[in-house]
């Protein structure tokens, strides 16, 4: 769609608000890369996907200790 949009906003008509009809969108060709293409990009991108939930997930819980260590530093007596 991005290397398309130019002919999108083209198909896009009207003359106070431009709208795209449901049926131009059906009319238009749009090119799929292929099988192959999509298997070996998710071979790719899957290692890059599961490293990003991860790190995510490490965040979080380094989130969770820094608040329950400024917690236990706030709560300690002189």
């Amino acid at each position: 769609l991005k290397y398309n949009l130019k002919d999108i906003v083209d198909l896009a008509g009207g003359s106070t608000q431009s709208n795209l009809l449901l049926g131009d969108l059906r009319n238009f060709e749009m090119s799929y890369p292929g099988f192959e293409f999509v298997n070996n990009f998710e071979l790719i991108a899957t290692p890059f996907f599961e490293t990003m939930e991860l790190k995510g997930k490490e965040n979080q819980k380094l989130k969770e200790l820094r608040e329950l260590l400024l917690a236990k530093m706030t709560r300690v007596e002189n």
